[in-house]
């Protein structure tokens, strides 16, 4: 579970290493974001000599993992199941 100000470890090759999450959009419940929610993030690491992203940029993100060690069931009957906390920019 993501809420506002979690620290997220980016899981894509953007060149962001961590993300600071500012609000969560999407199908969330006060204010807390599970996988497939889609968050307002800030960029706060970036990877050695990234170019395009610069530290403290606004982004969107896609929460894909969180630690709880349940499955999700979303409304297309499909399971997801959970691995180390992760967000695609």
């Amino acid at each position: 579970m993501i809420q506002s100000r979690t620290i997220i470890n980016v899981a894509d090759n953007s060149g962001a290493k961590k993300i600071s999450c500012i609000q969560v959009k999407g199908t969330s419940k006060n204010g807390i974001g599970r996988i497939g929610d889609t968050i307002v993030a800030s960029i706060k690491e970036l990877k050695p000599n990234t170019t395009k992203l610069k530290r403290g940029e606004i982004c969107k993100a896609v929460i894909i993992a969180t630690k709880k060690k349940n499955k999700t069931f979303r409304r297309d009957y499909c399971f997801i199941w959970r691995k180390p906390c992760g967000a695609y920019k």
